[in-house]
């Protein structure tokens, strides 16, 4: 029974490391995935002041940073790369637009 436990959470393993690997390889998906993270706010600051909102907030930033912790577990790279992806983009698209 052990062994089917460990096997399973091998397979686990693998299917995650593959998938981390596959938004490493595609342009689209680190776009995607850039996307989501921005939409769950992971760097934003918290307003105490609205306490419904800052809940909210707080459970969408707890979602991303679940998820930025996940990318970390199977490629610790990957997360930087992203981010610095986003800011070229920025700075190009502010660069474009003057």
């Amino acid at each position: 029974m052990a062994d089917e436990l460990k096997d399973a959470d091998k397979g686990h393993d693998q299917q995650m490391a593959r998938a981390v690997r596959a938004i490493r390889l595609d342009d689209d998906l680190r776009y995607y995935v850039r996307q989501f993270l921005h939409l769950c706010g992971v760097s934003a600051s918290l307003n105490p002041e609205h306490t419904n909102t800052a809940m909210y907030q707080f459970g969408r930033q707890s979602a991303g940073q679940d998820f930025q912790a996940l990318l970390m577990t199977y490629d610790p790279t990957l997360y930087a790369d992203l981010l610095r992806e986003d800011a070229l983009q920025s700075t190009t698209e502010t660069y474009d637009e003057t």
